[in-house]
């Protein structure tokens, strides 16, 4: 009987078990790899836009001429 009462002192913080040395970090790793998921899919929608807004940009101030701007246009959509 004193054997049980001693086994049950003893469980604390460091007793809880096994599980949480490998549930820690499994958690850690998978959460780090969906925020970077994540910010891979915002930055692709980002530059795309970019790229487009900044061919606008280039057109309007006279950089390149209308045949050079829908060259350039075709070019972005095919790369979608």
């Amino acid at each position: 009987m004193e054997d049980k009462e001693k086994k049950k002192k003893k469980k604390g913080a460091w007793h809880i078990g096994w599980g949480w040395y490998l549930a820690v970090p499994v958690l850690t790793v998978l959460s780090m790899a969906l925020k970077r998921g994540i910010n891979d899919v915002s930055d692709k929608t980002t530059s795309s836009v970019n790229a487009l807004d900044i061919l606008k940009e280039r057109y309007v101030k006279g950089e390149i001429d209308k045949e050079e701007f829908d060259q350039k246009l075709r070019d972005i959509k095919e790369a979608r």
